[in-house]
């Protein structure tokens, strides 16, 4: 085998490179512009390749548990716990996926879209009253209130003290990887147990009871009395799809609105075809189907600004990629964002053009991949998915301003967003063309 490794530098010794690599949000851009598609570094904690376009892409996605395996950085391992789906490699995650995969077809997704209407037409009334706030800590609210109540059954979570237990857990997912008591990590642990704690009770009262809930986790539990699923499993996958299902979104509808906000003739296109359908409310998967703008809108969302925009990998066996030779024990790190924008697959990558994803174009695997791909692809994108468009579909009937003179540059944690968050001033329009 070659014995060339990639161009790049280690950075300073034990900390590497990391200080760089978590303070300046054009790191990796930066350095594929100086080394190319393929370079090395040493971040969280580890020697580690970036890699960029669709061939890298595709290389690791089919080679995954031969050459590459997915790992948890040690604070979200230890959060989301050991046996939830997305700590899980191998036969196990395969059995876990097939027990969770009917939670989001079509049949399952329908049973949901009452509950998200009546959540989002709450927030919109809501918003009207405010007039003026920041998009991303509403949308955390909304998502968040949406997937708890999918989930657990739980009514109003934000302001409830499971809400409050659940942001505490979320802070130490990207804090200090400390578990001392006074830290994020700690203090993110101390919730972590609170949280299981709820969930057991919750699990001990339906037990009790002549129905075990038409939720989640009512399903969840028929998986464990089926012996499908521990108890331990039930309770890491409640939390792992908790997460999940409000994070990259919050992250996906603040990037929608800052991109319709800034191209104004595609929010004018989206509102005229839903207007068209005269649909008061979309209570159906039939009825979204119809709007095809509405699908290209939201996958151009999720091309230009992905919520998730790279996918973490342990090399697990020596191989070559680009004449390069990637080394077992190194991290890997595949590009998702900057593969959209920089593939050369598009005309105009640095533009926002919903158009491009006419049903005549075909994407070649490994260059659009918001969800990550291959086995370990999001197993709930249909119902991120969905949820984008409902809570776009509605807000075509509502006008929101860019207040002035606010820091629109993104960062990146705990997802991406503007760094003020996308301050709006909201008002309701009518529903001529």
């Amino acid at each position: 085998m070659n014995q060339k490794i990639p161009p790049g530098t280690f950075g300073l010794p034990l900390i590497g490179e990391n200080i760089s690599f978590f303070t300046n949000p054009n790191f990796t851009e930066e350095k594929h512009k100086k080394y190319g598609d393929i370079f090395k570094t040493n971040v969280l904690g580890n020697k580690t390749i970036f890699i960029r376009g669709i061939e890298a892409n595709k290389f690791v996605l089919q080679n995954e548990d031969k050459y590459f395996q997915a790992f948890l950085p040690v604070n979200l391992e230890l959060l989301f716990g050991k046996t939830s789906v997305s700590a899980q490699t191998g036969e196990r995650h395969l059995e876990l996926r097939k027990i969770l995969y009917p939670l989001f077809q079509k049949q399952s997704l329908e049973t949901y879209l009452n509950e998200i209407n009546i959540i989002i037409e709450e927030y919109l009334e809501k918003w009207q009253k405010r007039e003026t706030f920041a998009w991303y800590t509403e949308f955390r609210s909304l998502t968040f209130d949406i997937v708890a109540k999918i989930i657990i059954g739980l009514d109003k979570a934000n302001q409830s003290e499971f809400g409050k237990l659940i942001k505490s857990w979320e802070d130490g997912i990207f804090a200090i990887p400390l578990k001392l008591p006074w830290t994020k990590l700690g203090m993110a642990l101390k919730s972590r147990a609170t949280l299981l704690e709820y969930l057991q009770k919750e699990i001990a009262s339906r037990l009790q009871k002549t129905s075990l809930g038409t939720d989640i986790l009512g399903y969840l539990i028929q998986a464990h009395q089926k012996g499908l699923l521990s108890s331990e499993e039930v309770g890491d996958q409640t939390l792992n799809l908790l997460f999940a299902g409000y994070s990259s979104l919050t992250s996906s509808l603040t990037s929608a609105c800052l991109l319709l906000a800034e191209n104004p003739s595609v929010f004018q296109k989206l509102k005229q075809e839903i207007n068209s359908l005269k649909f008061n409310r979309i209570e159906s998967i039939e009825q979204l189907d119809k709007l095809v703008y509405l699908e290209q809108v939201t996958l151009e969302i999720l091309r230009y600004l992905p919520a998730v925009g790279v996918g973490f990998r342990q090399i697990i066996g020596d191989c070559e990629f680009q004449g390069y030779q990637l080394q077992k024990g190194w991290n890997l790190i595949y590009q998702i964002g900057l593969t959209h924008r920089f593939s050369g697959l598009f005309d105009k990558e640095d533009q926002f053009i919903p158009e491009r994803f006419k049903e005549s174009q075909k994407i070649p695997y490994g260059s659009f991949i918001p969800f990550g791909g291959g086995i370990r692809e999001c197993i709930g994108k249909a119902l991120a998915i969905l949820e984008i468009k409902l809570i776009i579909a509605k807000l075509t009937q509502y006008q929101w301003l860019l207040v002035p003179e606010q820091n629109l540059d993104f960062t990146l944690f705990p997802t991406p967003h503007p760094k003020d968050e996308l301050i709006v001033k909201f008002t309701k329009i009518n529903n001529e063309n």
